[in-house]
This record gives structure tokens, sequence and C-alpha cells, in this order.
């Protein structure tokens, strides 16, 4: 989603000529991640009301996500790394989630200029 989310700023970015920040482009998620958050925080004030308070809510746990479950697998602390709880946590928390970046690309392709 975040890959997503990126190409469709990059591709709304392209199309209006202007300038693409070089960090979006870096191969590593982090990168894009507080990149992405970067440039939405500065389009912000444009959102809608809904869009504002979605992207306030769930941009962090968004964010979180991602860095919490790429640190468990990749420097477990246990044999065990991925408990069954973390995996419903992830579930629950997915379509909120998966709604938001629905929301932002629609909002960058339509709205972004």
């Amino acid at each position: 989603m975040i890959l997503e989310l990126r190409d469709a700023v990059l591709d709304q970015l392209k199309t209006l000529n202007q300038p693409v920040p070089k960090k979006l482009s870096d191969w590593k998620v982090k990168t894009v991640l507080e990149e992405l958050q970067h440039f939405l925080d500065g389009k912000k004030g444009l959102f809608s009301k809904d869009l504002h308070e979605g992207y306030e809510a769930y941009w962090a746990a968004f964010a979180q996500q991602i860095r919490a479950i790429r640190n468990d697998v990749g420097h477990p602390s246990s044999i065990d790394p991925v408990t069954p709880d973390a995996v419903h946590a992830s579930f629950l928390i997915f379509p909120e989630l998966a709604r938001l970046s629905a929301s932002l690309i629609e909002w960058i392709t339509k709205k972004l200029k």
C-alpha cells in the first residue's frame, strides 16, 4: 500500500510538472514512508474534513504497523517473533489502513494541483 501510494504521488507530480522529492524514489520503504509523511503533512490543510480526520487518526498506526512487523520479522527477539495477538491486531487495523490509503490515492489523483 505504501508503494502504491508513493506511485500515485510520483505520477501526479510528474503530470503536474512539479518537482519530485528525491527520497520518494528510494528503494527503502522506511525512507519512502518518511518522505510520504513529510509530503502529506504539507498537504493535509487541503484535505477534506473526513480525509484530514482519517489521516490524523490512522497515519501513525499505518507507519507503526509497517515498522513493527518489519522489525519483528527482520530482527526477532525470540523464536516466535510474530504472535497470534500481533496477527490479530494487524487484521483488526488493516481495513482502516487500506481505507486511508485508498482515500489518499483518490485525493492525490483528483484533488492535488
